[in-house]
């Protein structure tokens, strides 16, 4: 629905008595600027307030005002948002998703010392988002790579690839180590897809520093850092070790991998500490 064909009367008056009933994060938007998404946004916590009853082992829904709250303004023409998967962006003040909506997506927004920042608004000067990024390993572009050319960059290499499938150990902590061997420490990582388990990933690097490199990307050395997928097993194989050492108690157990060191941790939590943790 049009932002000039709603009742914003009727809406603001809505969200004064969701905030009088302790909703303080209900808010609408100026609108969208993530890819895929149409019409005025309103975020916040939708579920309603529910409290565990140990004798029958299920939640109570003890206030509803959430649920009702939502189904008010969706009928006033809102698209319904949860506050802890959006957030505005600090220049036009439209809403980017900050929670993948599917095992593919990537972030349309950057990170500034002011906020975050969409894509359209970095598309209009994208070299003070650029800069950060140049030569931090750690870091990966994930906006449109014309962006890069824009300020300067160009592709050297792509196809590495990092994640849980034997091979797929691509690092890109190594990669800077092979590049600055050659002089060059100005590079950019661009994040080129995502997957359930795995991620590929390029190297950009300035026009000018092309030909310090080898033309065969094959020559940099040693771009692969420990085996995530050995990692994987190694902590998996871990399990039995350490629900072992939980003592017994009610309660399920939680489990957690550390595929950096091959170990897993157990504890036994609260069911209601499982839903939280688990959901």
């Amino acid at each position: 629905m049009e932002t000039e064909t709603l009742n914003w009367a009727r809406i603001r008056r809505v969200c004064e008595i969701a905030e009088n009933a302790g909703m303080y994060d209900v808010r609408a938007h100026e609108g969208y600027s993530e890819p895929g998404y149409d019409g005025v946004p309103v975020t916040g916590n939708w579920n309603d307030k529910k409290q565990y009853v140990e004798a029958e082992r299920r939640f109570e829904t003890i206030d509803a005002t959430p649920s009702r709250v939502a189904r008010i303004l969706e009928k006033l023409g809102l698209e319904l948002e949860w506050c802890d998967e959006w957030t505005e962006c600090s220049e036009c003040f439209k809403l980017v998703r900050t929670s993948g909506d599917s095992y593919e997506w990537t972030r349309s927004y950057v990170e500034s010392e002011y906020g975050s920042v969409c894509l359209e608004c970095v598309e209009s000067d994208p070299e003070p988002y650029v800069e950060p990024m140049i030569g931090e390993a750690g870091q990966a572009w994930t906006l449109c790579t014309s962006m890069l050319t824009e300020c300067g960059f160009e592709e050297y290499v792509g196809g590495f690839e990092h994640g849980l499938h034997p091979g797929q150990d691509s690092s890109p902590v190594e990669i800077a180590g092979r590049l600055a061997e050659h002089d060059v420490t100005d590079f950019v990582f661009v994040l080129d897809s995502v997957g359930q388990f795995d991620a590929t990933f390029s190297v950009w690097v300035r026009t000018e520093d092309l030909s310090s490199l080898p033309e065969d990307p094959d020559e940099l050395g040693k771009t692969d850092g420990p085996s995530v997928s050995a990692g994987l097993k190694a902590a998996l194989q871990d399990v039995g070790r350490a629900e072992a050492t939980v003592p017994a108690g009610p309660g399920p157990v939680m489990v957690k991998c550390d595929v950096s060191t091959g170990t897993a941790t157990a504890r036994r939590v609260s069911p209601e500490d499982f839903v939280k943790e688990a959901g």
